[in-house]
Protein backbone atom coordinates (compact mmCIF):
# COMPACT_ATOMS: atom_id res chain seq x y z
CA UNK A 1 0.00 0.00 0.00
CA UNK A 2 2.91 2.27 0.62
CA UNK A 3 4.55 1.81 -2.20
CA UNK A 4 1.40 2.32 -4.24
CA UNK A 5 0.95 5.43 -2.51
CA UNK A 6 4.28 6.73 -3.83
CA UNK A 7 3.97 5.92 -6.74
CA UNK A 8 0.81 7.65 -7.27
CA UNK A 9 1.97 10.72 -5.34
CA UNK A 10 4.85 10.60 -8.13
CA UNK A 11 2.62 10.92 -10.86
CA UNK A 12 0.53 13.12 -9.27
CA UNK A 13 2.98 15.65 -8.40
CA UNK A 14 4.24 16.65 -11.88
CA UNK A 15 0.75 18.94 -12.05
CA UNK A 16 1.24 22.76 -11.19
CA UNK A 17 0.47 22.63 -7.52
CA UNK A 18 1.50 18.83 -6.70
CA UNK A 19 -0.09 18.54 -3.80
CA UNK A 20 -3.79 16.90 -4.56
CA UNK A 21 -3.41 13.92 -2.16
CA UNK A 22 -1.77 16.18 0.64
CA UNK A 23 -4.44 18.41 0.43
CA UNK A 24 -7.17 15.78 0.88
CA UNK A 25 -5.54 14.02 3.79
CA UNK A 26 -5.43 17.40 5.72
CA UNK A 27 -8.96 18.25 4.99
CA UNK A 28 -10.09 14.68 6.09
CA UNK A 29 -7.43 14.79 8.62
CA UNK A 30 -5.50 11.60 7.97
CA UNK A 31 -2.35 12.22 10.24
CA UNK A 32 -1.12 8.82 9.12
CA UNK A 33 -1.47 9.59 4.90
CA UNK A 34 0.60 13.18 5.64
CA UNK A 35 3.34 11.00 7.20
CA UNK A 36 3.26 8.57 3.76
CA UNK A 37 3.34 11.12 1.64
CA UNK A 38 6.29 13.12 3.41
CA UNK A 39 8.18 10.18 3.08
CA UNK A 40 7.05 9.69 -0.24
CA UNK A 41 8.55 13.39 -1.65
CA UNK A 42 5.48 15.64 -1.39
CA UNK A 43 6.61 19.15 -0.75
CA UNK A 44 4.78 20.79 2.00
CA UNK A 45 5.27 24.53 1.01
CA UNK A 46 4.19 24.45 -2.45
CA UNK A 47 0.87 26.25 -3.28
CA UNK A 48 -1.62 24.80 -5.11
CA UNK A 49 -3.80 26.80 -8.28
CA UNK A 50 -5.52 28.78 -5.65
CA UNK A 51 -2.48 29.99 -4.15
CA UNK A 52 -2.76 28.07 -0.60
CA UNK A 53 -0.21 26.67 0.73
CA UNK A 54 -0.74 23.23 2.79
CA UNK A 55 -0.51 24.68 6.63
CA UNK A 56 -3.00 27.40 5.85
CA UNK A 57 -5.37 23.55 4.31
CA UNK A 58 -4.96 23.00 7.87
CA UNK A 59 -5.61 26.00 9.68
CA UNK A 60 -9.06 26.73 7.73
CA UNK A 61 -9.92 23.22 8.63
CA UNK A 62 -8.82 23.73 11.96
CA UNK A 63 -6.79 20.71 12.48
CA UNK A 64 -4.11 21.58 15.35
CA UNK A 65 -2.64 18.19 15.37
CA UNK A 66 -1.65 18.31 11.41
CA UNK A 67 0.13 21.37 12.06
CA UNK A 68 2.09 20.15 13.90
CA UNK A 69 3.09 17.26 12.11
CA UNK A 70 3.34 19.55 9.07
CA UNK A 71 5.79 21.71 11.48
CA UNK A 72 7.84 18.64 12.55
CA UNK A 73 9.31 18.43 9.40
CA UNK A 74 10.52 21.78 9.25
CA UNK A 75 14.34 21.22 9.41
CA UNK A 76 13.84 19.43 6.06
CA UNK A 77 13.60 20.79 2.40
CA UNK A 78 9.49 19.85 2.72
CA UNK A 79 8.86 22.07 5.48
CA UNK A 80 5.77 24.06 6.02
CA UNK A 81 6.32 28.13 6.38
CA UNK A 82 4.33 29.25 9.53
CA UNK A 83 4.55 32.81 8.07
CA UNK A 84 3.70 32.24 4.35
CA UNK A 85 1.41 34.58 3.23
CA UNK A 86 0.14 33.56 -0.54
CA UNK A 87 -1.94 35.37 -2.38
CA UNK A 88 -5.34 34.54 -0.35
CA UNK A 89 -3.60 37.76 1.50
CA UNK A 90 -3.92 35.92 5.12
CA UNK A 91 -0.92 33.99 6.58
CA UNK A 92 -1.93 30.62 8.63
CA UNK A 93 -2.39 32.29 11.90
CA UNK A 94 -4.68 35.18 10.24
CA UNK A 95 -6.53 32.38 9.41
CA UNK A 96 -7.08 30.74 12.65
CA UNK A 97 -7.61 33.86 14.28
CA UNK A 98 -9.95 34.99 12.26
CA UNK A 99 -11.97 31.18 12.71
CA UNK A 100 -11.59 31.19 16.32
CA UNK A 101 -9.78 28.49 16.46
CA UNK A 102 -7.81 28.79 19.85
CA UNK A 103 -5.87 25.60 19.61
CA UNK A 104 -4.61 25.89 16.21
CA UNK A 105 -3.71 29.57 17.26
CA UNK A 106 -1.74 28.18 20.03
CA UNK A 107 0.41 25.63 17.33
CA UNK A 108 0.84 27.61 15.09
CA UNK A 109 2.68 30.12 17.72
CA UNK A 110 4.18 27.22 19.31
CA UNK A 111 5.43 26.55 15.60
CA UNK A 112 6.82 30.06 15.32
CA UNK A 113 4.19 32.07 13.38
CA UNK A 114 5.01 36.07 13.33
CA UNK A 115 2.24 37.54 16.28
CA UNK A 116 2.76 40.78 14.59
CA UNK A 117 2.30 39.73 10.82
CA UNK A 118 0.43 41.86 8.67
CA UNK A 119 -2.51 41.20 6.21
CA UNK A 120 -3.27 42.67 2.95
CA UNK A 121 -5.61 44.99 5.08
CA UNK A 122 -2.35 45.72 7.60
CA UNK A 123 -4.01 43.94 9.93
CA UNK A 124 -2.37 41.97 13.10
CA UNK A 125 -3.75 38.59 13.59
CA UNK A 126 -5.01 39.92 16.60
CA UNK A 127 -6.54 42.46 15.05
CA UNK A 128 -8.29 40.12 13.31
CA UNK A 129 -9.60 38.14 16.67
CA UNK A 130 -10.78 41.67 18.16
CA UNK A 131 -12.70 42.47 15.04
CA UNK A 132 -14.37 39.09 15.14
CA UNK A 133 -14.67 38.68 19.00
CA UNK A 134 -13.14 35.82 19.17
CA UNK A 135 -12.38 35.72 23.07
CA UNK A 136 -10.26 32.94 23.98
CA UNK A 137 -8.18 33.79 20.65
CA UNK A 138 -7.46 37.22 21.93
CA UNK A 139 -6.87 36.08 25.01
CA UNK A 140 -4.59 33.36 23.70
CA UNK A 141 -2.67 35.96 21.31
CA UNK A 142 -2.12 38.04 24.57
CA UNK A 143 -0.61 35.41 26.59
CA UNK A 144 1.95 34.93 23.46
CA UNK A 145 3.28 38.17 23.57
CA UNK A 146 0.87 39.84 20.91
CA UNK A 147 0.66 43.63 20.99
CA UNK A 148 -2.49 45.30 22.85
CA UNK A 149 -1.16 48.88 22.09
CA UNK A 150 -2.41 49.00 18.24
CA UNK A 151 -4.83 52.50 17.97
CA UNK A 152 -7.41 50.47 16.26
CA UNK A 153 -8.20 47.56 18.65
CA UNK A 154 -10.09 49.11 21.43
CA UNK A 155 -12.30 50.81 18.86
CA UNK A 156 -12.59 47.72 16.42
CA UNK A 157 -13.90 45.47 20.17
CA UNK A 158 -16.34 48.13 20.71
CA UNK A 159 -17.80 48.32 17.03
CA UNK A 160 -18.03 45.02 16.04
CA UNK A 161 -21.59 43.13 15.08
CA UNK A 162 -21.56 41.16 18.17
CA UNK A 163 -23.48 41.15 21.64
CA UNK A 164 -22.54 43.85 23.79
CA UNK A 165 -21.93 41.71 26.46
CA UNK A 166 -18.88 40.08 24.13
CA UNK A 167 -17.49 43.22 23.11
CA UNK A 168 -16.86 44.40 26.51
CA UNK A 169 -15.21 41.20 27.67
CA UNK A 170 -12.33 41.85 24.78
CA UNK A 171 -12.49 45.36 25.73
CA UNK A 172 -11.90 44.26 29.76
CA UNK A 173 -9.23 41.56 28.33
CA UNK A 174 -6.84 44.39 26.20
CA UNK A 175 -7.32 46.75 29.04
CA UNK A 176 -5.79 44.17 31.38
CA UNK A 177 -2.87 43.24 28.92
CA UNK A 178 -2.42 46.85 29.06
CA UNK A 179 -4.12 48.67 26.08
CA UNK A 180 -4.49 52.44 26.70
CA UNK A 181 -8.29 53.40 27.40
CA UNK A 182 -7.27 56.84 25.19
CA UNK A 183 -5.64 55.49 22.52
CA UNK A 184 -7.18 57.61 19.49
CA UNK A 185 -8.29 55.78 16.42
CA UNK A 186 -9.39 57.31 13.26
CA UNK A 187 -9.75 61.12 13.39
CA UNK A 188 -9.14 60.57 16.62
CA UNK A 189 -11.69 58.93 17.79
CA UNK A 190 -11.28 57.05 21.54
CA UNK A 191 -13.37 53.73 22.39
CA UNK A 192 -15.84 55.98 24.57
CA UNK A 193 -16.06 58.40 21.25
CA UNK A 194 -17.92 55.31 19.65
CA UNK A 195 -19.90 53.13 22.59
CA UNK A 196 -21.25 56.56 23.34
CA UNK A 197 -22.56 57.02 19.49
CA UNK A 198 -23.75 53.94 19.39
CA UNK A 199 -25.35 53.86 22.66
CA UNK A 200 -23.14 51.14 24.63
CA UNK A 201 -24.00 52.27 28.06
CA UNK A 202 -22.71 49.20 29.64
CA UNK A 203 -19.29 49.18 27.66
CA UNK A 204 -19.23 52.95 28.26
CA UNK A 205 -19.81 52.56 32.46
CA UNK A 206 -16.63 50.27 32.23
CA UNK A 207 -14.41 52.57 30.12
CA UNK A 208 -15.37 55.43 32.72
CA UNK A 209 -14.86 53.63 35.54
CA UNK A 210 -11.39 52.49 34.37
CA UNK A 211 -10.52 56.09 33.69
CA UNK A 212 -11.52 56.88 30.40
CA UNK A 213 -11.91 60.73 29.87
CA UNK A 214 -15.27 62.47 29.17
CA UNK A 215 -13.90 65.61 27.90
CA UNK A 216 -11.42 64.04 24.88
CA UNK A 217 -12.16 66.16 21.41
CA UNK A 218 -12.05 63.98 18.09
CA UNK A 219 -10.05 66.13 15.04
CA UNK A 220 -13.71 67.26 14.77
CA UNK A 221 -13.64 68.96 18.08
CA UNK A 222 -16.44 66.72 19.19
CA UNK A 223 -16.34 64.97 22.78
CA UNK A 224 -18.32 61.34 23.57
CA UNK A 225 -21.23 63.86 24.73
CA UNK A 226 -21.56 65.43 21.34
CA UNK A 227 -21.39 61.95 19.57
CA UNK A 228 -24.18 60.74 22.08
CA UNK A 229 -26.09 64.01 21.34
CA UNK A 230 -26.21 64.07 17.89
CA UNK A 231 -27.09 60.62 17.28
CA UNK A 232 -30.06 60.40 19.70
CA UNK A 233 -28.21 58.20 21.98
CA UNK A 234 -30.32 59.96 25.68
CA UNK A 235 -29.04 56.83 27.69
CA UNK A 236 -25.43 57.67 26.74
CA UNK A 237 -25.76 61.34 27.68
CA UNK A 238 -27.28 60.51 30.93
CA UNK A 239 -24.08 58.19 31.48
CA UNK A 240 -21.88 60.97 30.56
CA UNK A 241 -23.70 63.06 33.13
CA UNK A 242 -23.70 60.76 35.68
CA UNK A 243 -19.86 61.30 35.15
CA UNK A 244 -20.10 64.36 35.18
CA UNK A 245 -19.24 65.39 31.87
CA UNK A 246 -19.65 68.71 30.04
CA UNK A 247 -22.79 69.91 28.60
CA UNK A 248 -21.32 73.12 27.04
CA UNK A 249 -19.25 71.94 23.56
CA UNK A 250 -17.48 73.75 21.81
CA UNK A 251 -18.33 73.03 18.46
CA UNK A 252 -22.09 73.43 18.72
CA UNK A 253 -22.42 75.49 21.94
CA UNK A 254 -24.64 73.42 23.58
CA UNK A 255 -25.46 69.88 24.08
CA UNK A 256 -28.91 68.70 22.45
CA UNK A 257 -30.64 66.35 24.45
CA UNK A 258 -32.34 63.74 23.00
CA UNK A 259 -36.25 63.56 23.51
Amino acid sequence: MKLLLQKVVIIKTESPSGTTHLRRAIRQNLQHLITVLHEAGAEFNIEDEKNAAPLLFAAEAGHAEIIKILMDYKRTETSSCPNSQSNRVDTPLHQAAKDGDASVVDQLVRSGADLESRNHSHQTPLALAVEMCQVAVVRGLLHHGADPQSTLLLSLAVDSNKTEGTRLEIVRTLLLAGANIEVESAHGRTALHIAAQLGYTTIMEFLLENGAKTETEDTWGYTPMEWASRWGRRDSVQVLLAHEAKVNMGNTGEVRLPT
